[in-house]
């Protein structure tokens, strides 16, 4: 059996979850008329990057939630991938009404303007069924940005804390793996929080945030694996090398 024959078996039971309706504007006017996920990176659209990484871990299920310019996301995928058109305007609502169309057990949760490697989203899907918690984090350090929050990790590995923090931390997300019988927890929680990020940043952080309060297990790792944030034009031309250096 070749070995990518190995990855689809091993990971049938995941579904990759794409955030990719976001607006961009930061990318503006480049994104004016066309979505951020479809912008290109050297010989590739940022979103077939990701695709390409996902199917790679052995993933072939893949659901693409959209909702600015999503026609044009529908005409490049809806023929090999499940599109769907969020009606809500919050990150965390489009994230559920994402996972309800999926049978899978479990959630490889992603965003559209991040690219990480096959590498990272492996040891990420690993570690869930390894350990069998009810969300799986993998941290790495990055030099291109600093956060304003703290993960707080308890001696058996497992998330205890999530909050706001006076000092900066170089933290990024380069894994995300969620157990799908918790998603109706996330529609019990959302009202709670006022349907927007307190400070934490993004709509996962929150999420996490909301799961610590249910008292759901967060298996937490810290592994250096390359990620890369697209939210400027700048970060459009330097995501080339990172492409160059790490998707090959």
């Amino acid at each position: 059996m070749l070995p990518q024959q190995i990855l689809k078996k091993r990971n049938d039971g995941f579904e990759a979850i794409i955030l990719a309706g976001g607006r961009g504007s930061r990318l503006s006017p480049l994104t004016d008329s066309c979505p951020k996920p479809l912008l290109r990176v050297k010989d590739r659209l940022i979103l077939e990057h990701i695709i390409n990484e996902v199917s790679s871990s052995g993933i072939s299920d893949i659901t693409i939630a959209t909702k600015y310019l999503s026609n044009q996301i529908h005409q490049h995928f809806s023929d090999k991938y499940r599109c769907v058109e969020t009606p809500f305007e919050t990150m965390i609502e489009s994230f559920i009404h994402a996972c309800s169309f999926s049978t899978k057990e479990n959630l490889l949760c992603l965003s559209a303007d991040t690219l990480l490697t096959k590498y990272s989203l492996i040891y990420s899907l690993d570690n869930h069924s390894r350990v069998g918690s009810d969300i799986t984090l993998t941290l790495s350090e990055t030099d291109r940005s600093r956060k304003k929050w703290a993960y707080i990790i308890n001696n058996d590995g497992f998330l205890q804390d999530l909050s706001i923090g006076e000092s900066d931390n170089n933290l990024e997300r380069s894994g995300l793996v969620i157990s799908r019988y918790i998603i109706d927890s996330l529609k019990d929680s959302i009202e709670k929080y006022d349907r927007n990020y307190l400070g934490f940043g993004s709509g996962w952080n929150l999420i996490l945030r909301m799961m610590l309060d249910k008292g759901k297990k967060i298996y937490t790792s810290k592994k250096n694996f390359p990620i890369f944030n697209i939210n400027t034009p700048t970060d459009l031309q330097e995501a080339e090398l990172f492409v160059n250096e790490n998707l090959k």
